[in-house]
């Protein structure tokens, strides 16, 4: 990996998350906003971009989806998905749906997590398929055979951790 960037509107939940990253020998910068976020990817070749769910005044998931159909204009994808109850997580759904060929989902490592399987219900009351994973070492199997189609990863930061931690223990 080359380049990580942190979008979070939180000054000290982005330096200690891209301080973490740089210390763990991974070429790490942070952003404060999505304004911010567009202006660096414009002069810089990012491989990863790590961002808050609902950024102040923006919304992640949204970017998420603008750079989707930027980056991959007519393209759908699979997504895997963990989220904390307590977030808007049927808004976020919501938004990605135009985009997706299905999800799976995962309980997140936090006492605040949503259920796999209630998020997964959630998902295919809108009549997208989803199937629900116990943890992440289940689910990443699934994606990492052959496939013209892109995997998106997306969640809270728990998740996304889980998931670094998960793919450094690959190496």
């Amino acid at each position: 990996m080359e380049t990580v960037l942190v979008v979070e509107d939180d000054r000290a939940y982005a330096r200690i998350t891209t301080n973490w990253l740089v210390k763990n020998g991974i070429n790490a910068r942070y952003v404060l906003s999505v304004d911010s976020a567009k202006g660096f990817l414009e002069g810089y070749e990012v491989d990863l971009v790590l961002s808050d769910l609902r950024l102040n005044n923006s919304n992640g998931v949204e970017a998420l989806k603008k750079s989707l159909e930027t980056m991959y204009p007519d393209e759908k994808f699979h997504f895997i998905m963990g989220v904390m109850a307590d977030k808007d997580y049927g808004e976020m759904i919501r938004e990605l749906l135009p985009l997706a060929l299905d999800f799976k989902t995962v309980t997140v490592e936090s006492e605040r997590a949503l259920q796999g399987e209630a998020l997964a219900d959630c998902i295919r009351a809108k009549g997208i398929p989803a199937e629900a994973y116990q943890n992440l070492a289940d689910v990443l199997p699934d994606f990492s055979k052959s496939s013209a189609e892109k995997t998106v990863a997306f969640g809270s930061l728990y998740f996304i951790g889980e998931i670094e931690a998960f793919l450094r223990g690959k190496q």
